[in-house]
């Protein structure tokens, strides 16, 4: 049983949801009746993996989780969307939408992307709820209204040749990000990768410790059409020399930019971090810069951790843990 609460600071208040998996008596039930075990499923809800929010304001808002789920047969896969909305009912609801590609083609193997679905990021968008996976696309949802279907987009960049079992979900999340931004009006996609020429066959190679000076940042916006027509547009590309040749960048670590944050307000700027530190996996000042992506200028920076002197050894072991697993840092302070 998984119990999830939605926090409104401008009450404040605190809301308990209907339990997600069944109440305290079937979960005991199925404890009893097939053992206790944690699977894969549970381990994700379990930190809030594939469950997202739109919220309108006090009382108007929808919670919905994505699990891709195997049919009877065992040897494909079909999502299933659970949706909590106050205003249908005091439950979660499950519902079944069919999957419906945005630009079909022949070539596109639906049974492989939902069977090696992997979310990595939740992402509410207009009254879309985006689930992204780095290695493939983007599934929208429409979570106010009766759809049956659930759209599935591609990204901009190929990457099926990442395995997951070798760089995790942490270098995925380390070097790309899905977000809204311009009041939620607006979806972006951005990519730290490698600046070398683009590969013939389109797909983007993983750089697992790419050199710091040879990375560019690209991020591009999703258009809306008629219908659900929708299209990735390029919207800026920007070099790592390129920022560093800006006087407003002489005080920041030569390093590779990390954690890509979209502006809420600001499509035009992302945030990173920057860790400067001898090794791959040395602690040393952790740095928060705003990039405007378009203009090429730094709009702001700040010393996020500048020596470990002062802090506790339950901080240390937090802030290395970040660096190790490549966790995203929480930019709290950071504006």
């Amino acid at each position: 049983m998984i119990d999830y609460f939605i926090y409104d600071p401008a009450g404040p208040s605190l809301r308990l949801l209907p339990s997600l998996g069944g109440t305290i008596p079937e979960v005991q039930a199925r404890a009893e009746a097939d053992g206790l075990h944690i699977s894969k499923m549970m381990a994700r809800r379990m930190e809030s993996l594939d469950i997202g929010i739109i919220y309108r304001g006090p009382g108007d808002f929808a919670v919905a989780e994505l699990q891709i789920a195997a049919d009877d047969t065992g040897t494909a896969a079909r999502p299933e969307v659970r949706v909590f909305n106050p205003a249908v009912s005091d439950q979660w609801v499950l519902k079944m939408p069919r999957i419906v590609p945005v630009h079909p083609r022949s070539d596109l193997d639906m049974d492989r992307v939902l069977w090696y679905w992997d979310t990595d990021a939740v992402a509410p968008f207009g009254t879309w709820l985006c689930w992204v996976d780095y290695t493939a696309g983007v599934m929208l949802y429409e979570l106010f209204g009766e759809s049956s279907e659930i759209l599935f987009l591609e990204l901009p960049i190929k990457q099926y040749c990442i395995n997951r079992d070798e760089v995790g979900r942490g270098w995925l999340e380390a070097y790309h990000a899905l977000g809204a931004t311009d009041g939620g009006n607006v979806l972006k996609f951005t990519s730290v990768s490698s600046d070398d020429p683009p590969p013939s066959d389109g797909i983007t190679k993983p750089v697992y410790h790419p050199f710091p000076n040879q990375f560019v940042v690209t991020t591009w916006s999703l258009k809306l059409a008629f219908g659900n027509n929708m299209t990735w547009k390029k919207e800026s590309s920007v070099t790592a020399d390129e920022l560093r040749d800006l006087d407003e960048f002489g005080h920041l670590p030569r390093e590779l930019f990390m954690y890509p944050t979209f502006n809420l307000n600001n499509p035009d700027v992302v945030s990173f971090v920057l860790k400067k530190g001898d090794g791959i996996y040395d602690v040393g000042e952790i740095w928060l810069v705003a990039i405007n992506v378009m203009k090429k200028t730094v709009e702001s920076s700040m010393l996020y951790i500048k020596n470990y002197d002062a802090c506790s050894p339950e901080e240390i072991e937090l802030f290395e843990r970040k660096i190790r697993y490549f966790e995203p840092f929480l930019a709290a302070e950071f504006s």
